[in-house]
C-alpha cells in the first residue's frame, strides 16, 4: 500500500492550561468522520493520511472551564 505519513504538532493557546487534547479529522470542513482521537497531553502525532483524499484536522483543548477548538488545517 501507499504510505502518506504526516506529522501534526500543536501548542496551548492563551488562557487556562489544557487538561487534555482531542484530535478530530474528517473529509470535509468541520467533519470528524475519519478520527476523534483522545491525545491526553501529547502535543504531536505522526500518522498515515489517506492518499488522494483532502483531510481537515482540528485540535480541541479542554479543561474544567470548557473547551477551545484550534483553527482547522487541511492537507
Amino acid at each position: 500500500g501507499t504510505s502518506n505519513p504526516i506529522t501534526l504538532t500543536w501548542a496551548p493557546g492563551g488562557g487556562g492550561a489544557p487538561a487534555s487534547y482531542t484530535l478530530q479529522a474528517g473529509t470535509s470542513p468541520g467533519a470528524s468522520n475519519l478520527a476523534v482521537a483522545p491525545m491526553g497531553l501529547a502535543t504531536s502525532i505522526t500518522t498515515a493520511a489517506p492518499p488522494g483524499t483532502r483531510v481537515y484536522v482540528r485540535v480541541v483543548a479542554g479543561n474544567g472551564a470548557g473547551a477551545a477548538t484550534s483553527n482547522e488545517v487541511s492537507f
